[in-house]
């Protein structure tokens, strides 16, 4: 099991975190805002100075100081007694549009993405990982340490997004990571820059966008190294001259949603994508502990990586996720979330929409051109089948349409020839052989009032 509150232990700080007593903690272990009773004018003017903060103008300094507000109050009110604790960090001043933004897609699977090559959905499991055994399910596992059943890890260090909603490319790119290292052993830190620029079919750069929605970008055209394509922390124009592909996947997959309960057995063989609700105050303060604010509600607008699960030594289930917040964030950059929360979308939304990628290859940033032919070669058998079937549908309906015209049109030819011709029925004279015959349409002719009665014989067309 995993011990609670060893885990992690705030890595890299530089100094033993201070956790909110009878002060308020800045956790990057700079210092403390000093008494709770501090007025917020002098907690702000702290925070500014240990975290350099300057503003373009007033306005905007003021609706930095709302938002500190907030959070600071956030900290001095939260329950001693809760499963986590909180505390200020370096986004307490952040604004909502800086870390949270919608993830794209209302409905999971994405409808765009079922059909498309390479995408496989519930209920069959991804090409490759069929065979594996889910049932027998580790209690604990961890894919960012060697705790895990390939004893190694698959997962680079943690990224830190900045100013930009781009959670979707970090998560998606780590997902990616994970598939390579674990089918090449090596694990190399891929560009989220390259998805922010160039995959705008779907994706929004630093507004928003969901990590499946880049999965078929990488399918198509693989992805470069971090090293070559770095991050920025803002969308630019695609940078062409860097897109050094160094690695690809084989496909991607869609979970089913709402299934927490299902969850767990794939996070047993490999990392999650998946998308939450990171709207609460508690979430952005969050400083360690299993994470379990049930207000944090279910609307997605963040994504992060599950990297595992396991229990904490009182009892308490977590699954352990992967953040793009950096390091001074959480627990050194992760979270660990209530599992088991025992509504079906989990906790804050975790199980409505998961995926990952899958079929890994490549990984070598000093060959960047092998790793994509393979996958290029798939994919253009992949479009060439769907071509030919669309092909063989096309000649399919082009015939059945030209039989059906041709069948109508030499039906209505005959009917039109049919009606052209009119019968002609001789009538008997009440003499007998001493009057010759008189045709029908003549005695129409003289008594029009007997010609639609039928009583001179049958009148009409044949058909």
């Amino acid at each position: 099991r995993v011990r609670s509150g060893e885990r992690r232990v705030m890595a890299g700080r530089g100094g033993v975190r201070l956790v909110l007593a009878a002060a308020v903690a800045l956790v990057d272990g700079v210092g403390v805002l000093g008494d709770l009773h501090v007025g917020q004018q002098e907690a702000w003017q702290r925070f500014k100075d240990v975290h350099g903060r300057t503003f373009a103008s007033a306005a905007e300094e003021e609706r930095r100081f709302e938002a500190f507000s907030r959070r600071l109050d956030a900290v001095a009110n939260h329950a001693s007694e809760a499963s986590y604790s909180v505390a200020l960090n370096h986004l307490s001043d952040a604004l909502p549009e800086e870390v949270l933004s919608p993830l794209e897609g209302e409905v999971w699977p994405p409808k765009e993405l079922t059909t498309s090559p390479g995408a496989t959905s519930p209920p069959g499991e991804p090409p490759m990982l069929s065979g594996l055994d889910l049932s027998a399910l580790p209690s604990a596992v961890d894919w960012s340490s060697e705790m895990n059943p390939l004893g190694r890890p698959l997962t680079t260090a943690v990224k830190d997004q900045l100013q930009c909603g781009a959670c979707w490319a970090f998560t998606a790119v780590e997902s990616v990571e994970a598939t390579v290292a674990m089918n090449t052993h090596i694990l190399e830190s891929l560009s989220p820059q390259e998805l922010i620029d160039c995959e705008v079919s779907w994706d929004k750069g630093c507004v928003g966008g969901n990590p499946a929605f880049a999965y078929p970008f990488v399918l198509r055209n693989g992805i470069t190294s971090e090293s070559i394509y770095p991050y920025v922390g803002r969308q630019g124009a695609c940078r062409e001259d860097l897109l050094k592909p160094i690695s690809a996947i084989a496909g991607y997959h869609f979970l089913n949603p709402n299934r927490e309960d299902e969850l767990q057995s794939w996070v047993a063989v490999t990392p999650v994508a998946v998308g939450l609700c990171g709207t609460s105050n508690s979430f952005l303060l969050y400083s360690g502990g299993v994470y379990d604010d049930p207000t944090c509600g279910t609307d997605l607008n963040h994504a992060v990586l599950l990297v595992g699960y396991g229990t904490t030594d009182d009892g308490k289930d977590f699954w352990l996720a992967k953040n793009s917040w950096g390091r001074r964030w959480g627990e050194g950059g992760y979270i660990r979330l209530a599992r088991g929360s025992g509504k079906p979308e989990g906790t804050c939304g975790l199980a409505k929409a998961p995926s990952f990628a899958f079929g890994g290859f490549g990984g070598n940033v000093s060959d960047p051109t092998t790793p994509v032919h393979d996958g290029q070669l798939a994919i253009t058998l992949d479009t060439i089948r769907s071509y030919a079937e669309v092909f063989l549908i096309g000649v399919g309906v082009a015939c059945a349409t030209y039989l059906t015209v041709s069948f109508t049109k030499e039906y209505v030819d005959r009917r039109r020839r049919v009606s052209q011709r009119h019968v002609y029925t001789p009538v008997a004279s009440a003499s007998g052989s001493n009057h010759h015959d008189t045709s029908l349409f003549e005695l129409a002719s003289h008594h029009p009032q007997h010609a639609s009665t039928g009583e001179y014989g049958t009148l009409g067309h044949l058909g």
